[in-house]
């Protein structure tokens, strides 16, 4: 053992910093494992001394942590005892000092020691005195010259040390607190001296408490005073200071005294005494003994009730404290067992419980004192009373009398209740979880106490489940309290109080926000349940839940299943015994009942709930670890549904024991089922298929490891987890190479951090669930020593360098994470050595580069990307950048040159690696260098551009240089703060780059500016005009508009991000300037400056992507100096915000800097979002407010339109805050004013100030009620509690809806919409739970508005009066409207207002069967109301709506009720048709109900005549000649086809077949089309009697479709499939053409440019007559075009396979399944399908070989991918899109080479064409080999194969050979097969193509798409 070792770890713990503490932690445990290994009692003295010496300064310094500080104690006394006697003496040493010492690091050291070493506390003990000084002076310090945040620092530092004292100390204080109030003669002069030190720390601490308004502190404060208190001498002086304490503050008296130490205040000052009476009652119950809460006259934890009650019903800024401290006051009560069997009368309470926490009622020792007359049995009982009637006077009787503790009339049992009732889901983080705790533990009190007999309020939970259970079912706020309430209730007594709570639980879980709070009900049900202590409860729980359950697995709804499967299905399982038994039977019933619907939703759906269930099954129960069903298994891993294919790959990785070994079955479906999944742009399928790949490497990993260590090499568990860990990397790999789509890519980096995080053991990274720890090094040293695991081979190192090039930024930056934390890059040898096979080479790789050279062609590469235009290859060259900078410039001090070329370049260090070990100055040089060479570079880059910068722009884009600037500074800053080195002119050298990039960004504003001054803020106008200018006078084009030229794209861009470059830039300085200490190396001035260039960016550029640039940099700009230690750096962000609002006040912006005020509410934003992050929530709040006082401020009295005010710069400003998520939550008390100034501002004169109030309001309505639930159509929130957090905004909204309701107008006033809308947010309660006083006002309001002549008032007022309209009373409700419709029935607006009223009680959740009844008779009796519809159809539509709700609640209807409404509705339509409505806007909306309304009638009758009845309605109102009713009409049938609720017979189909030959309306054409599209797909469509509509369809359809619409052609298009779909053979025979034109029509619209809808289109086209027109050609081999036509729908289908859009690819698949007569299967599998059906079925047609091998090798296509490559070097900044984001050409050759190779078994098979295209391949290949080996020279790490096609192109010239391969040998040409070697042998080919494809078959590419070949190789 080495003592080194060990000094050299302690001097690492002596000079650590925070990140590195769990580092040293780790290294400390391992030391002291060896330490523990070893004799060290053979150490020397000299050893041991400094050993001791050097334990003591590292313990010191470790102190800050925990867990270092006992780490390293462990560590030093693994020594002899001599070294921890050493480090005691040297702590009471050191301690001794630190007592007198007041120096704010001396004092937190003296704290963190009190808190962890046992040795201070009892020296601290010890010296009680000593203690008392140190405080007394530490709180006495003159804090003035301290820096705001250490004086902060300090006095919590001193408070803390207070209760630490107090702690420690307490029997001394109580000794000193004694002898001082006993005024003993004895005293001591200690005891004198030591009562002045906490006479002065009392003094300063009260002082403080009503001084100070830091809440932090406060709170440490009272803690420290009640402790003190504690320590009276008698319980009647702890009691009597705590109340007298509490009077004080809340300044209700002067004086204070305690122990003779007296305090009095000044009564003049007025402050807000919120903080410190809550400080002080929150330090009386944290440090009070039960004792002292239960004693006196009045127990004192009852006489703090009241003031904590008041505050909770005070305002919402005070509810986070209130309610912490109320839920402290729960668990004290709760804890005070001796209180429960006594009976308490708590009529003292009543009188100080108020609502608005006014002084009149706060508490005082006196007060209780003169009202309240006790008496106290020495029994079991204590009994108080009072008077409530006269406060001061006192009863003779001595009986209790009024309510007792916990009883029905218990005044803080129900003022508690009404507290909480309203605050459930109160908007202030925290409280909501707070009430949850209270209602809680209240319960428990109560049951408690009834189960003693205490109480006799047994039916509490009864009434409290019933007050529940009545409100709306989609109130979060009803499940809160009903989880809770469960247990305490009889299950059957619950189920009886709402039968219908089973399914308002399911349908909860439709949403996010309400799903776990019904869960937590769902549980409490279950534990109900099983509370019963039944044999067998699976039984009851099947009868009652069961089939919830499996209704719920199985809903339509997606998020519905997903949380049931989530949050109900894992308690079920391990509650429930054998529930998962009797669920499984259930769903393998249901889908052996489902096996012919194998295509259907249904049958996903039930395959869904069977794989979750026995997923869920796997990981809780042993039972279930075997996999059953297999072929269940197969077709979940096969299914189109992303969830259920998810669910499947969870089955197979999940085990209740995660090291179980991954069996051989699981392993075959992983490796046939994962290569199909990996190009998905499902973002949550990824991130599912991640996290069961990690679950399954983990038992891989752990079962592997256990085989290893035990030594049984040859376990099968062993080598198949090896195996499959190799293949799924391999795999991995080859999927990222050049071409595979972004999906593929993004799935394939998730894979491998899930593979390398598992397997490779990372001593840098946090450890975490799942991560690799330090044993994992052994199994992957065992797998590498068995040829396994190469993980970091060079193919693997060059695949992820390539990938740094990809186009998107997210893959660029996956492949940089895994190049920089995983690969070891090569440290630095002679640069003429080659890399070794462990760094960067492998056996089937030739040999390479030297590292030297592989490190000039990295930085070559990324100075080429840099400075190209495009914003991705700029990014791509700053990661190359990056990894150059990091892994050898500065790591291996590599020297950089610029030579004469302008080009840099790398030159081997001068020193060796001891000499930079040595010295650390040394690794900054070189970087320091690059930095001074990239700086000049811009700067000449800046004089080029100045001479013409259209010219020149794609020569020297320089925001790519910036980006590179920027880099260095991070990377020099963070070497300069971690080895605290220093640079003389690190200063200067910022300056510098600084002033550099106020050049950009002037160069830049003054070409935005065209030649005017900047400050004017140009339009865009004026910004396209000058860079047009710019671009014309570059292109000398005469007069042409260059707007949308490549040239004026590049250079509008150039702008922009250089803007943002250069502001990140400036954010990068500012940072980097920040070094020891967080204080920079900066003048104040110049970081003042560049705050100032931030806001001249922001308020003079108006380009979208430079002010988001800008806002980056300036938000980190402003978190670097507001995190800084300096107070002056601090202050600038301040100044700057100061500075904006001063512009405000003075009015000094007299013009827009652009719509919405642009720039300004950015600037303010930003800065308060790195406010906030800074913890300074001051700034927030002071910034709100004074941006409302610039708001509120009248409007002056003559003001421009043109210009914008300060009131609407305010408002927008306050719309940028409300909308930050991270601001506006602390806002929530200035919420109500800010609503009642935008009201104010709707009914502004000025239109700037209405527009931004429009603006703002929306985000304001979302803040106070959240996101609008799509169940319920009213809000959660009710009046009561709407009152209780915003009264304020209520009163204002009351006063102002009786202005008007007095003014008499019901027209248009613009805030009247804006508080309607407020109150139409809210919801519905129960009769008994109304206790708002206005509701009755409001109601009238809303009542008033009912009959207003404007349609969306009416609409609102509706709304407002449903949701104040009782939730219980849902039947009288409706009669009264009802009575209303009667009474209004001449006043058709008031008419609709109530209809509107009806129509909201059904849609918002007032629905009953009875009340159903109730309206459908009294539309159907009274005859006034249809005469009312018909003259107006707007009323007729809504009675219609109206009645489909009723509908929907009435299972059953009788024959006349039915016979009613319908008679209505054809009523309706008759006045529809007549001429005298033919100008009503509701004319189309009128049938359109009218008909939904007959169908639902359809579906509710069981007469069969009914739907005969309605068919014939369609059919008359299809026959009219009103183009847009039959359109309606139309829109119905569609609709009807599409949910298939809806069938058409034959005489409706005939007529619509007529209708559609004989249209002259296109949209009615169109429409006709796509349901005879629908009926084809479905099969509806009847053939019969259908030849006499072909031909005329026919002749149609081959119309002229040139001049015809998009949606025309379509409609041709779809009408024609349909048409060749149900023709005849002898009918095709005759348009066989016609035939070849649509299938080639089929490609054209297949084209990935084509429109959506046109794929669309296309894809159920192929489902329509695809399987017929292959069927028919397979007949007639013979016929003309049969090839073209097989040809053609094989093009489309490989198309479409590949389309962005998920339903085109799912239509292809499904049309695949048609064909192939199997399942629906996911697409990426259809593939595999389709390819065996080729080779099987078409493999004679010679077109389709044809085809085939044109996908490996296409005429010319190496020489012009070639020449294409070498071309591609243009300025463009957006290249042509040609083809689809999915395809990859890579693949689809691999598809074709399998398909190919398949149809070659039969004989005779395209044998002549392979000759042919080997033929023309070798000359191609031969005249392009000079141009190859000249590219591939010098470059073999980037060049011309690293492109996609390109490597394509060379993949299928491999793949050819290896075709021919399977043919005989004269059918290989020898020549062409020589030339492919030779390309083979070209050094630097992309991995890969490294392996020889045509020596044998490319097995591991072939993983791409298939595994079988390889499967049976591993077998």
């Amino acid at each position: 053992m080495g003592v080194e070792t060990v000094l050299a770890l302690f001097e690492e713990v002596s000079c650590h910093k925070p990140e590195d503490v769990t580092k040293l932690v780790k290294k400390l445990e391992q030391q002291w494992r060896i330490l523990k290994s070893h004799d060290l009692i053979s150490l020397t003295q000299r050893d041991l001394n400094t050993i001791s010496r050097q334990g003591s300064n590292a313990y010191f310094k470790a102190v800050t942590s925990a867990k270092l500080a006992r780490a390293t104690y462990k560590v030093i006394k693994c020594f002899p005892k001599v070294c921890e006697e050493a480090l005691q003496k040297d702590l009471i040493i050191r301690i001794e000092k630190l007592f007198v010492s007041t120096d704010l690091s001396d004092l937190k050291t003296l704290s963190l020691l009190l808190d962890q070493n046992q040795d201070a506390k009892s020296l601290a003990k010890s010296s009680f005195g000593k203690l008392s000084k140190l405080l007394s002076a530490t709180l006495n310090k003159n804090l003035t010259t301290l820096s705001q945040q250490d004086a902060k620092e300090h006095l919590h530092c001193g408070a803390k040390l207070c209760i630490q004292a107090l702690q420690l100390c307490k029997i001394n204080m109580q000794q000193l607190l004694k002898a001082t109030q006993e005024h003993s003669s004895r005293s001591t002069c200690s005891h004198v001296e030591n009562h002045g030190y906490w006479k002065k720390i009392v003094l300063i601490l009260i002082s403080h408490l009503m001084q100070i308004s830091n809440r932090d502190y406060l709170l440490l404060v009272g803690t420290a005073l009640a402790m003190l208190f504690n320590c009276a001498p008698s319980l009647q002086i702890i009691e009597s200071s705590y109340l007298d304490i509490i009077s004080l503050v809340s300044q209700e008296r002067n004086t204070f005294e305690f122990c003779s130490i007296h305090f009095c205040q000044d009564s003049s000052t007025e402050k807000d005494t919120f903080l410190p009476v809550i400080a002080m009652i929150k330090g009386l119950l944290v440090s009070c003994d039960k004792n002292t809460l239960k004693s006196g006259k009045h127990p004192l934890i009852f006489q703090v009730f009241a003031q904590i009650h008041n505050y909770c019903k005070g305002p919402t800024s005070q509810h986070y404290l209130s309610f912490q401290i109320l839920a402290l006051w729960c668990q004290k009560l709760e804890e005070l067992d001796a209180l429960r069997p006594s009976v308490i009368c708590l009529h003292f309470i009543a009188p100080f419980l108020n609502c608005d926490g006014s002084k009149k009622n706060r508490l005082s020792s006196e007060r209780f004192e003169q009202g309240i007359t006790t008496k106290h049995n020495l029994g079991t009982n204590l009994e108080i009373k009072e008077d409530i009637a006269n406060e001061g006077e006192k009863e003779s009787s001595n009986d209790p009398a009024g309510p007792y503790y916990m009883s029905a009339e218990c005044p803080v049992l129900s003022s508690i209740l009404d507290c909480i009732w309203l605050n459930w889901d109160n908007p202030v983080d925290g409280v909501s979880e707070y009430v949850l705790e209270i209602f809680r533990r209240l319960l428990n009190i109560w049951f408690n106490c009834v189960q003693d007999g205490t109480s006799n309020y047994s039916n509490l939970c009864e009434e409290l489940f019933e007050r529940v259970i009545s409100m709306a079912w989609y109130s979060k706020t009803r499940y809160k309290p009903l989880s809770l309430l469960l247990p305490h209730i009889n299950h059957e007594k619950a189920v009886a109080l709402n039968s219908r709570l089973r399914s308002e639980l399911l349908m909860c879980m439709k949403t996010n926000h309400l799903a776990s709070v019904a869960s937590d009900t769902y549980k409490a049900c279950l534990h109900q349940l099983l509370s019963k202590k039944e044999e067998f409860p699976a039984k009851n729980w099947e009868i009652t839940w069961m089939p919830v359950l499996i209704s719920g697995l199985q809903s339509e709804h997606m998020l519905q299943r997903l949380k049931v499967s989530t949050y109900w299905l894992e308690p079920t399982i391990t509650l429930v015994a054998s529930s998962e038994e009797l669920l499984l039977s259930h769903l393998q019933k249901q889908l052996l009942e489902l096996v012919e619907e194998t295509r259907s939703a249904n049958y996903e759906r039930v395959l869904y709930a069977w794989t979750v269930i026995s997923r869920v099954a796997r990981e809780n129960l042993h039972s279930c670890i075997q996999l059953h069903c297999e072929d269940l298994v197969h077709a979940a891993l096969s299914s189109y549904d992303d969830l259920v294919r998810a669910e499947a790959f969870h089955l197979l990785a999940s085990t209740v024991k995660k090291s179980e070994p991954v069996s051989e079955l699981e392993i075959k479906l992983f490796m046939e089922f994962i290569p199909f999944n990996l190009k998905t742009d499902s973002a949550s399928f990824r991130h599912n298929l991640s996290s069961s790949i990690c679950k399954a490497l983990v038992r891989v990993r752990d079962s592997c490891l256990s085989s290893v260590r035990a030594q049984t090499f040859d376990s099968s568990i062993l080598k198949q987890g090896l195996v499959f860990v190799n293949w799924l990397y391999e795999l991995l790999m080859l999927s990222l190479a050049p071409g595979s789509s972004y999906q593929r890519r993004q799935t394939t980096f998730d894979l491998l951090f899930v593979l390398l995080e598992t397997l490779m053991y990372q001593e840098d990274c946090v450890s975490k669930k799942g991560k690799a720890h330090e044993k994992a090094d052994i199994l992957v040293k065992y797998a590498q020593k068995e040829g396994l695991w190469n993980f970091f081979s060079s193919a693997h190192f060059l695949t992820l360098l390539h990938c740094l090039e990809d186009g998107a930024e997210e893959i660029q930056k996956e492949s940089f994470k895994l190049l920089n934390i995983y690969f070891k890059w090569p440290n630095m040898i002679d640069h003429d050595t080659s890399l070794r096979q462990t760094d960067l080479s492998s056996e089937d790789s030739p040999q390479l580069v030297s590292k030297l050279s592989f490190a000039r062609q990295l930085m070559d590469r990324a100075f080429y990307l840099i400075n190209r235009p495009r914003a991705y290859e700029n990014h791509s060259g700053l990661l190359l950048f990056s990894l150059v900078l990091d892994k050898y410039i500065i790591d291996q001090n590599m020297a950089v040159l610029l030579a004469q070329d302008q080009t840099f370049s790398l030159n081997a260090p001068q020193t060796t690696p001891k000499d930079r070990m040595e010295s650390d100055n040394i690794s900054c040089d070189s970087a320091f260098n690059l930095l001074n060479l990239l700086v000049s570079q811009v700067e000449n880059s800046l004089e080029a551009l100045a001479k013409n910068v259209a010219a020149n722009v794609k020569m020297h884009p320089v925001h790519g240089i910036l980006q590179c600037i920027n880099r260095c500074l991070t990377c020099i800053s963070h070497h300069i703060r971690k080895r605290q080195l220093i640079l003389e002119d690190w200063h200067s050298k910022l300056k510098h780059v600084i002033k550099l990039n106020y050049r950009v960004i002037d160069f830049i504003l003054d070409i935005l500016a065209g030649g005017k001054s900047i400050t004017d803020c140009p339009s865009f106008a004026d910004i396209g005009s000058a860079l047009e200018n710019l671009v014309s006078l570059d292109e000398e084009q005469d007069g042409e508009t260059t707007t949308l030229s490549p040239e004026f794209q590049l250079l509008l861009s150039w702008c922009w991000i250089n803007l943002k470059e250069s502001c990140s830039c400036l954010a990068g300085v500012t940072a980097s300037s920040l070094l020891m200490d967080r204080k920079s190396c900066l003048d104040e001035t110049v970081l003042q400056s560049v705050g100032g260039k931030f806001i001249k960016v922001l308020t003079t550029c108006r380009h979208r992507g430079a002010i988001e640039g800008c806002r980056s940099g300036l938000y980190q700009f402003s978190l670097s100096l507001m995190s800084s230690n300096a107070g002056e750096l601090v202050h600038i962000p301040r100044v700057i915000l100061q500075e904006v609002l001063e512009s405000l006040s003075g009015n000094c912006l007299t013009s827009s800097v652009t719509r919405r005020s642009a720039g300004l509410p950015v600037i303010v934003q930003t800065i308060l979002q790195a406010a906030c992050r800074c913890e300074d929530l001051i700034l927030l709040q002071c910034t709100v407010k004074e941006l409302y006082s610039f708001a509120i401020e009248p409007l002056p009295q003559e003001h421009s339109q043109q210009h914008d005010l300060r009131q609407s710069h305010a408002l927008n400003i306050l719309k940028a805050i409300f909308c930050d998520a991270s601001l506006a939550p602390r806002l929530m008390s200035l919420l109500s004013k800010v609503v009642i100034l935008v009201i104010e501002g709707f009914d502004s004169s000025s239109w700037a100030i209405r527009n931004a109030a429009t603006q703002l309001i929306s985000t304001l309505v979302t803040r106070i009620f959240g996101q609008k639930s799509k169940i319920g159509s009213t809000g959660s929130m009710s009046l009561e509690e709407f009152s209780t957090l915003y009264p304020d905004l209520l009163s204002h909204i009351c006063s102002k809806l009786n202005v008007y309701m007095e003014s008499g107008e019901t027209l248009v006033r613009p805030s009247l919409y804006v508080m309607l809308t407020i109150l139409a947010n809210l919801g519905p309660m129960p009769r008994h739970q109304d206790s708002a006083s206005c509701r009755s006002c409001l109601q009238r309001a809303a009542e008033f508005f009912l009959g207003s002549p404007v349609y969306s008032l009416r609409k609102l007022a509706a709304q407002v009066w449903v949701s104040l309209s009782p939730l219980d009373q849902a039947d009288s409700t409706l009669q009264e409207i009802l009575q209303q419709l009667l009474g209004n029935r001449t006043s058709l607006n008031s008419l609709h207002g109530w209809l509107l009223c009806a129509y909201n009680i059904f849609s918002s959740g007032h629905k009953s069967f009875k009340t159903s009844h109730m309206l459908i008779n009294f539309c159907v009796a009274n005859q006034w109301l249809t005469s009312g519809g018909s003259s107006c159809l707007l009323i007729a539509s809504l009675v219609m709506q109206t009645i489909q709700l009723a509908l929907g609640h009435i299972e059953v209807m009788n024959k006349q009720l039915l016979s009613g409404v319908w008679s209505l509705s054809e009523s309706f339509l008759t006045s529809v048709n007549t001429n005298a409505h033919a100008l009503q806007v509701a004319k189309k909306q009128c049938l359109s109900d009218c008909i939904n309304t007959l169908h639902m009638l359809c579906q509710k009758s069981t007469d069969s005549d009914l739907e005969i009845r309605f068919q014939k309605v369609l059919e008359k109102h299809l026959k009219l000649n009103d183009p847009e009713l039959q359109a309606e009409v139309l829109e119905c049938l569609y609709e009807g086809l599409r949910g298939d609720t809806l069938t058409l017979g034959n005489s409706l189909q005939s007529l619509l077949w007529k209708k559609m030959l004989f249209s002259s309306h296109s949209l009615n054409f169109i429409k006709t089309v796509e349901i005879l599209l629908i009926l084809k797909l479905k099969k509806y469509l009847i053939e019969e009697d259908i030849d006499t509509h072909i031909g005329l369809s026919e002749a149609i359809a081959s119309e002229s479709k040139n001049n015809s619409t998009l949606c025309l052609r379509k409609a041709y298009f779809d009408l024609e499939g349909i048409i060749i779909g149900i023709s005849s053979d002898e009918r095709l025979l005759k348009r066989m053409r016609a035939v070849a034109a649509w299938c080639d029509l089929q490609v054209r619209f297949s084209c990935p440019t084509a429109n959506e809808s046109i794929r669309l289109s296309a894809a159920s086209s192929l489902r329509t007559c695809g399987v017929r027109i292959i069927d028919f050609c397979s007949n007639h081999k013979d016929l003309e075009n049969v090839d073209v036509c097989l040809v053609n729908i094989a093009k489309s289908t490989l198309t479409l396979l590949e389309d962005t859009e998920d339903d085109v690819r799912q239509e292809v698949s499904l049309f695949i399944n048609q064909l192939c007569n199997q399942a629906k299967i996911h697409y990426s599998i259809a593939y595999s399908a389709f390819s065996e059906f080729i080779s099987e079925k078409l493999f004679w047609c010679s077109g389709l070989c044809s085809l085939l091998l044109e996908f490996l090798y296409r005429k010319d296509s190496i020489r012009n991918t070639v020449t294409r490559a070498f071309s591609s070097e243009s300025g463009i900044l957006f290249e042509a899109e040609t083809c689809s984001a999915m395809s990859e050409e890579h693949i689809s050759r691999i598809w074709a080479f399998f398909t190919l190779k398949n149809m070659l078994k039969h004989p005779g098979v395209c044998s002549k064409k392979l000759r042919e295209i080997t033929s023309a391949a070798s000359k191609d290949l031969r005249s392009m080999m000079p141009l190859i080996y000249e590219n591939f020279k010098g470059r073999p790490i980037f060049n011309i194969s690293v492109e996609e096609s390109v490597l394509s192109v060379f993949l299928g010239v491999f793949l050819l050979v290896a075709l021919c391969k399977t043919m005989s040998n004269d059918a290989v040409e020898t020549e062409f097969m020589t030339a492919v070697s030779d390309l083979h042998k070209v050094q630097g080919l992309h991995p890969f193509l490294w392996r020889r494809y045509y020596d044998s078959d490319p097995l591991i590419i072939c993983n791409l798409l298939d595994t079988r070949d390889f499967l049976k190789g591993l077998g």
